[in-house]
């Protein structure tokens, strides 16, 4: 697949993940927060807290797979190789054939 395509399909997955994974720790965990005693007020918003933190965590994974693991085709003329990102801002793209580097600028993690 082109990068052109490439990189908005990654932009999808991370909100899907997120999205997929807040509604599964809802669903699942949501009544955890219930069944904690009234007297422990406090340790309701840090669970809740512990639990928003999981699913940020949780959610980029399918993003980061995806953008690692499947590869976008090479922009280098006369090439077809296959051209793999690293998770880093701004997305770098680099084909494992001819090494040709392409900088996008787009970005994702840390700068």
């Amino acid at each position: 697949m082109p990068i052109w395509l490439h990189i908005p399909l990654t932009y999808v997955t991370l909100f899907v993940g997120f999205i997929f994974v807040a509604l599964s720790v809802w669903g699942l965990w949501g009544g955890l927060l219930n069944a904690i005693p009234d007297r422990l007020g406090g340790m309701k918003s840090l669970i809740g807290f512990g639990i928003a933190v999981a699913v940020l965590w949780l959610g980029h994974i399918p993003a980061w797979l995806f953008l690692t693991r499947v590869p976008a085709r090479c922009t280098q003329q006369g090439c077809k190789g296959r051209a793999y990102a690293a998770w880093a801002s701004p997305i770098a793209y680099t084909c494992s054939v001819c090494g040709h580097v392409r900088q996008t600028p787009f970005g994702i993690g840390k700068r």
